[in-house]
């Protein structure tokens, strides 16, 4: 099973001082981004980690009949949908970025994450750059012979996130934040 942890921080994470004590082998082969890969605890597992070297606001691409359904169901709901948002997407055609403007929408409108859950990422993150570009490093390893590996990637994923200013997320679960990730994905390793 392919485990990646994503990191989002404020300020660009420097792995330099972690090369030597923690045995990290760059790479070179990615350009825009600073790659290394890691065997934590001298194991055979392989673990990658990928730094973005340009920090982007984050934005996820969505069809249009989707939005505007989700919406519908909400208004259906006891939930209200504020116009702003409504106009942001059409602005912006339907591709939902995490920016200045819906970070303003998700603080006067703290209850939008119950509203439309399915873009609770997106408000999430709107919420902690307060719509500022963030920089993204990925933590990844493909197959985890030990389950060890896992609460290693965990603990240094937390170590950058506080180190950096920086949130931690999961896709498979959904989850932000390594308490809540290693909750939810600690069931299937």
């Amino acid at each position: 099973m392919t485990i990646t942890l994503e990191l989002y921080t404020k300020k660009f994470p420097d792995l330099s001082n972690l090369i030597v004590p923690w045995n990290l082998k760059g790479n070179d082969e990615l350009e825009g981004y600073n790659s290394y890969t890691w065997n934590p605890n001298n194991t055979k597992d392989t673990v990658f980690i990928i730094l973005k070297e340009t920090p982007e606001i984050y934005g996820t691409i969505y069809d249009k009949e989707i939005i505007t359904d989700m919406i519908e169901s909400a208004k259906r709901g006891v939930y209200e949908v504020p116009k702003e948002l409504i106009d942001k997407f059409r602005r912006d055609d339907y591709i939902v970025f995490a920016d200045r403007k819906l970070a303003r929408i998700v603080y006067k409108n703290p209850d939008i994450k119950k509203s439309l859950p399915f873009l609770e990422k997106e408000f999430t993150f709107a919420e902690f750059s307060k719509g500022r570009p963030l920089f993204n490093t990925q933590i990844e390893a493909r197959e985890i012979s030990k389950p060890e590996t896992f609460e290693i990637m965990l603990d240094f994923a937390n170590y950058l996130s506080n180190e950096y200013d920086g949130i931690v997320y999961e896709a498979k679960t959904n989850r932000f934040g390594v308490s809540n990730i290693r909750d939810k994905l600690s069931l299937v390793i």
